[in-house]
């Protein structure tokens, strides 16, 4: 073969190498050109958008929803789901707020009495999801009721006391070198996200469960025991933020209200996160939630009713799935006529 034609086929092997589909793309690179294009439609619209205290608030609002929806994204990635999320924030933020109260004000017993309560619903999640085999849909419907029972129970619906201008207070309202403390450490849970997720062979199991559970099982992973240690992580990720959600509040509500947990899954879909398993990262969580709170702010800043931003959001996740789905079939094409 002469060397014009060996050159050749090179190049054509290396355009088919280097030649990206729409999917590929869009997965690597599309939540991100999504939020440039609605911060500046935003900036557009609003002239109060992007001054510092308002770009400051969008991120200390959404802190909360993006260290749920951390765990969230260990959730996806092993094709499962967790919609209990408005509840369990209600009552692992109670039990912080009521151990900090008993014990004097100490903040690791109360940050401890949070976490392992959040590890203990995550627990209970994960073994009726892996041992009973139930849907995670129908356990996260039982467990927002269960959640929201024991807390009403034990606190008789009354907010509890005690926490305003302490150092629980500081979890939601504080600084750490003039950045305010939600935002630490929702960077620092997106660090360690993707550490666990990209880094480790715990994540790299997380992600084959999700791709492909009974090829993962024949490959000796775990799969049982990893998924009910995503439900834990998911837990401790819940009530840590309750935790800072609680502190800025000043104060322990048995009823945080609704709609953290839709949003946080949410974003973690259109961060990348596919609904059925195998894929999910950190960054791409956060940006997806920063899509869901600049769309937020904007709607809040023109005025827009809340009735219409609920209408917004759930043509928002349905969108979100629908180029969840077409991303997938892109990719699956390009790969076929690669091959």
């Amino acid at each position: 073969m002469s060397n014009n034609g060996i050159i050749g086929n090179k190049e054509r092997a290396a355009n088919v190498r280097t030649k990206k589909s729409f999917g590929e793309l869009y997965s690597k690179y599309g939540t991100f050109v999504v939020l440039a294009v609605l911060i500046i439609i935003s900036a557009l619209l609003s002239d109060r958008f992007l001054t510092p205290s308002n770009l400051i608030n969008i991120l200390r609002q959404n802190a909360v929803i993006a260290i749920v929806g951390f765990g969230s994204t260990f959730i996806m990635c092993v094709g499962g789901i967790n919609i209990a999320y408005d509840k369990v924030l209600g009552l692992t933020g109670c039990v912080g707020c009521t151990a900090f109260v008993m014990s004097g004000g100490n903040i690791v017993v109360a940050l401890v009495a949070a976490l392992l309560c959040g590890a203990l619903v995550g627990a209970f999640y994960g073994s009726m999801v892996t041992m009973f085999k139930l849907p995670p849909f129908i356990v996260g419907l039982a467990i927002s009721s269960i959640a929201e029972g024991i807390v009403m129970i034990y606190t008789n619906a009354s907010p509890i006391q005690g926490i305003k201008g302490t150092w629980f207070s500081w979890l939601g309202q504080g600084y750490i070198f003039s950045i305010p403390t939600p935002i630490v450490i929702c960077l620092f849970m997106m660090a360690l996200t993707w550490f666990l997720l990209r880094k480790t062979t715990f994540g790299r199991h997380c992600v084959a469960t999700g791709g492909n559970r009974a090829a993962a099982e024949a490959c000796g992973i775990r799969t049982k025991r990893v998924i009910n240690t995503v439900y834990i992580l998911d837990g401790v990720c819940c009530a840590l933020a309750a935790c800072v959600f609680m502190g800025r509040l000043g104060v322990g509500q048995p009823s945080p209200g609704s709609g953290y947990g839709f949003d946080a899954i949410t974003g973690v879909v259109i961060g990348g996160a596919s609904l059925d398993g195998g894929s999910g990262g950190a960054v791409g969580t956060l940006v997806g939630i920063l899509v869901v709170g600049v769309l937020n702010n904007i709607m809040n800043l023109k005025g827009i009713s809340s009735y219409y931003q609920l209408l917004v959001k759930g043509f928002m996740i349905l969108i979100a799935v629908i180029i969840d789905m077409k991303t997938k079939e892109s990719i699956a094409k390009s790969g076929m006529k690669k091959s």
